[in-house]
């Protein structure tokens, strides 16, 4: 799509609506109207150095330039996947870090499998998407993971004083854990399909593609993330070990 396929006439029209919302709004309440406006700013900006890299990677065209991104990406994802969990930055940055990166080489080498398309527009799309479940996912389940390991430490002490095993004891906050990893990914797919297509399925719409092998390839793909998040969880809890317990198997949190 070229600049020339926007009409000049709908951009007015757009322009104006918004200034009747701003101004309409800032009798409402102008301390909620200046957060809008910011919201909108940054998330243009965050939009253009989107759309920068997406370019540069197109323009490279190469696929082992598009996975380094999309590692860095998921190294990025790791940090707002901490601070949506509200958990220690120095213990957890690393090893949710290292099994996002895991999770997205899986990923995309899945997709290269599954989709026959070119390898930077693919690993660039499922990059997009990857990122996204991981903020969803991994934050909640480390965070119900912490939290979980905190209230039942007395009872995690009681099963080694009895003879059990450090993976025996931490069962049920495992549990939790797994459970809460997947949860938060079902919650959009519940919603009403008819009238709030997902963007990917629509995206790909827009490419040419016919709606069956459309629905086939958000299907395969929507399974695909949540196994890859699972498994993401997985790898997390089993390199924070180390940082949440000493050798003695007492908690450090």
């Amino acid at each position: 799509m070229q600049i020339t396929v926007i009409s000049y006439l709908g951009v007015f029209a757009i322009v104006v609506l918004v200034a009747f919302f701003l101004g309409m709004f800032s009798f409402v309440d102008r301390r909620i109207l200046s957060r809008v406006v910011r919201v909108f700013v940054y998330f243009a900006f965050s939009l253009a150095l989107v759309g920068c890299y997406a370019w540069g990677l197109l323009k490279l065209n190469q696929w082992w330039v598009a996975l380094l991104g999309a590692l860095t990406i998921s190294v990025v994802t790791s940090y707002f996947s901490v601070l949506k969990g509200k958990i220690p930055l120095g213990r957890f940055l690393l090893p949710i870090a290292l099994s996002q990166m895991i999770g997205m080489i899986i990923g995309v080498g899945c997709s290269l499998l599954l989709i026959k398309s070119s390898p930077v527009i693919t690993i660039t799309a499922v990059a997009g998407m990857m990122s996204s479940l991981f903020i969803l996912s991994t934050g909640s389940a480390i965070k119900v993971y912490v939290n979980s390991l905190k209230h039942t430490n007395e009872h995690y002490i009681y099963l080694l004083s009895n003879g059990a095993t450090h993976f025996e004891a931490i069962q049920p906050s495992v549990r939790r854990c797994l459970r809460a990893s997947v949860m938060p990914l079902l919650h959009p797919l519940t919603s009403p399909i008819v009238v709030a297509p997902p963007v990917f399925y629509c995206a790909l719409l827009l490419s040419g593609m016919s709606p069956l092998l459309a629905v086939t390839v958000v299907v395969l793909l929507s399974f695909l993330g949540v196994a890859i998040c699972f498994f993401v969880a997985v790898i997390a809890m089993l390199f924070s070990d180390r940082f949440i317990f000493d050798r003695s198997g007492r908690l450090l949190i």
